[in-house]
């Protein structure tokens, strides 16, 4: 019976350690050869998303800013009644799009898993915040749209010249009507058209006053912001992704003849385009993810302070690709992260090794990617367990650190 009473005590004493948690200092870092191959952080190869560690992969919101334009004598548009509701369906469709898990049609039998492209549009306004961000512009000044033909003018910037707003760190879109000469042609065609303008801007033509379905118009918006973020025709032979074939770009099936193979990839002209491939994706997330880019200046920055989004790790991951969180890191006990790209935590958050979890920095770099300070790296202990700090070589970097960098001198950012 004692012996019993003490086993219990001990048991009870056993799950009781309190767990500590510190900052950590330089003394806690074990410096081990890397052995490790060379990652290229910036290689559209490394952002192809893992479904399995999706923390990694926060989900980026690209901002957007709608301007409809018209005539003010003849009005050939949008209405402002109406048209701002149909604008945010277009906007909240598109998305589902982004979101939903499509398997792509071409190259044929692959093995493809369906993916989310991590990825959102947001409508955000100019200065003004009880602004909706959606714009109507009555100007005679400006001109109709005109895609083909000999008066044609696609590549016109008088409209983004006059009426663009922030476009530093907004995508500005710019619904233009056909002309009305145009529609009234029996030979000019009034479909959906959009054109995107290098990494500036995106036009997106149609015949606006008879708008009533939005959803006919998301693959556009969908192509050609897509192209903004780097993506090109997948029907061509080298536009940048190996999982892309090349193809006759049909429309339909048999809607012309041999038209065998349809592609639902999103960067075709099909009228089943809605998937995007995993290069397709990581290119994107490339883009984005690349410092100084306008990819990512059209992306919200809610890695600066935090969402509140906290990422966690319960296995093994090696961070290829150069990633942004929003929230507290926690490796959970057992779990490896090898670190050999730029991982940026937001303000006023931190990371946190657990007991029996280990995180090696392989030349990766820790810091705020806004400049701004996170409280840092914190290691906890749990009787004898404590969370393990190896440094892979030399080259590590921690910088915006509160309480300051916590590496050995032998790293360089000791200096």
């Amino acid at each position: 019976m004692r012996l019993n009473i003490l086993f219990f005590l001990f048991a009870i004493s056993a799950c009781s350690q309190s767990i500590t948690t510190r900052l950590a200092e330089p003394g806690d870092w074990i410096i081990q050869e890397d052995t490790g191959e060379i990652t290229n952080c910036l290689s559209s190869d490394n952002f192809e998303i893992d479904s399995t560690h999706l923390d990694f992969w926060p989900i980026k919101y690209v901002r957007l800013g709608l301007h409809v334009m018209d005539k003010t004598s003849r009005p050939f548009s949008f209405d402002s009644i109406n048209g701002p509701k149909q604008l945010r369906t277009l906007i909240r469709m598109s998305n589902e799009i982004l979101a939903q898990r499509q398997r792509l049609l071409l190259p044929k039998g692959n093995n493809y898993p369906p993916l989310t492209t991590r990825m959102r549009y947001v409508i955000e306004p100019d200065v003004d915040p009880s602004e909706d961000g959606i714009y109507f512009h009555y100007d005679e000044e400006m001109p109709y749209h005109m895609h083909n033909g000999k008066f044609q003018n696609r590549g016109d910037y008088k409209i983004f010249n006059k009426y663009k707003y922030r476009n530093d760190s907004i995508l500005n879109v710019f619904f233009i009507a056909h002309h009305p000469d145009s529609v009234a042609s029996k030979t000019y065609g009034t479909g959906n058209a959009g054109v995107a303008f290098g990494t500036r801007y995106l036009k997106m033509v149609g015949h606006w006053h008879d708008f009533k379905k939005p959803w006919e118009v998301r693959k556009t918006l969908l192509h050609e912001v897509s192209h903004i973020f780097t993506l090109n025709h997948s029907w061509i032979k080298n536009d940048g992704c190996d999982d892309t074939p090349q193809h006759n770009n049909c429309w339909n099936y048999n809607v012309k003849p041999g038209c065998s193979e349809v592609s639902n990839n999103i960067m075709d002209y099909s009228a089943r385009s809605i998937a995007f491939t995993p290069c397709q994706v990581g290119r994107m997330h490339a883009s984005m993810a690349r410092e100084g880019s306008k990819q990512r200046a059209y992306t919200r920055p809610n890695w600066c302070e935090g969402t509140g989004q906290h990422a966690e790790l319960r296995d093994s991951f090696v961070l290829r690709h150069e990633t942004d969180l929003e929230g507290n890191l926690t490796l959970l006990p057992g779990s490896y992260l090898e670190v050999r790209c730029r991982l940026s935590i937001p303000e006023g958050h931190r990371i946190t090794v657990m007991p029996g979890a280990t995180l090696a920095l392989a030349g990766g770099k820790l810091h705020n990617s806004c400049g701004l300070g996170w409280e840092g790296l914190f290691v906890e202990r749990r009787g004898r367990l404590q969370g393990t700090l190896m440094l892979l070589g030399k080259d590590g970097i921690i910088e915006d650190a509160l309480g300051g960098a916590s590496l050995p001198e032998t790293s360089p950012s000791s200096d």
